[in-house]
């Protein structure tokens, strides 16, 4: 997290800023979306042609170096409310966030860590690969290594339990909401069940 952590911790919130928040590969793309379609009444009409990754973007892309490809995101430019992601943990989000200075929301997804270690493993390594913080062998591990590296805390967003205790030890504050993959699962399958009779 190095390369982009500055930034991250010295933003500005609104008050009306949405973020989505969680360990990789816990449910993060399911849960903005359902984000994206309640705060715009179910019609992303007005979106066009833009992706998730345009109306939804991840802080840790603040300070890429603008290639032609991934231009540096200017967060300060986007409209409000302003949706945003990341798997970064609590203790580096900004002082508005840590300190509660602001009435953001922050939306938290975590996910059984069996599912998510594998999930992340079969994943496209090179998306969570950070030049100067993971092993330049990352791409190429076997799911031993990388389980082993799970255990020892030492995976590109830290400690997953780490990562879920912080934002556990503040669910109750009333701009968080603490969601548990597996739970929306439920729901999903017993809205299609209903749907089906």
């Amino acid at each position: 997290m190095v390369p982009f952590i500055n930034q991250v911790e010295n933003m500005k919130c609104r008050d009306d800023d949405v973020f989505v928040c969680s360990w990789p590969k816990c449910g993060t793309t399911w849960v903005q979306t359902i984000v994206m379609y309640v705060m715009n009444d179910a019609n992303l009409d007005k979106f066009g042609d833009k992706t998730i990754e345009d109306i939804f973007p991840m802080l840790e892309q603040i300070d890429i170096s603008g290639g032609a490809d991934q231009p540096v995101l200017d967060i300060s430019a986007m409209p409000s409310p302003r949706l945003m992601k990341t798997h970064i943990p609590f203790r580096y989000l900004c002082e508005d966030i840590r300190e509660r200075r602001k009435k953001q929301k922050i939306v938290y997804v975590t996910r059984n860590p069996k599912d998510a270690i594998v999930s992340f493993y079969h994943f496209d390594p090179k998306g969570f690969s950070i030049p100067g913080v993971t092993d330049p062998e990352y791409c190429k591990w076997t799911f031993s290594q990388y389980l082993n590296c799970f255990f020892h805390d030492a995976t590109p967003y830290g400690s997953y339990w780490d990562h879920n205790l912080e934002f556990w030890e503040r669910k109750d504050w009333d701009n968080i909401l603490f969601l548990k993959y597996e739970d929306m699962l439920k729901i999903s399958n017993v809205s299609e069940g209903l749907s089906a009779k």
